[in-house]
């Protein structure tokens, strides 16, 4: 890994997306829904460790700069393409997608960085 790559940047853009949707979600849940609530939490608890982690795995092989420019960029991204994507699936079923998602991009990402 020697530069940010398109496909790091997609693939980091889209995992903040999922998790920031999950967190979204949490917000909405009613009182009674505890099960799916536990259910984001920890999902979205593993989700922002594994973000972080790939952040700091970048930043120290590659370079800090690269790191920012690839959180600030993908946060960017996941605010103006996140809007979109909610008005055409819907936030909940978005959540429910992000927990299959997420993981799957952090695969792919640490992956691509080995």
């Amino acid at each position: 890994m020697d530069a940010i790559t398109s496909s790091n940047f997609s693939l980091y853009s889209l995992m903040i997306t999922m998790l920031f949707f999950q967190k979204m979600q949490l917000k909405k849940l009613p009182g009674n829904a505890q099960g799916a609530d536990g259910w984001l939490k920890l999902s979205s608890l593993f989700g922002s460790i594994a973000s972080m982690a790939f952040l700091a795995y970048f930043g120290w092989y590659l370079s800090w700069t690269g790191a920012l420019i690839l959180f600030v960029g993908s946060i960017a991204v996941a605010a103006t393409a996140g809007a979109l994507i909610e008005r055409i699936v819907g936030g909940l079923a978005l959540s429910v997608l992000a927990s299959v998602v997420w993981p799957l991009c952090a695969y792919l990402l640490f992956s691509n960085a080995m």
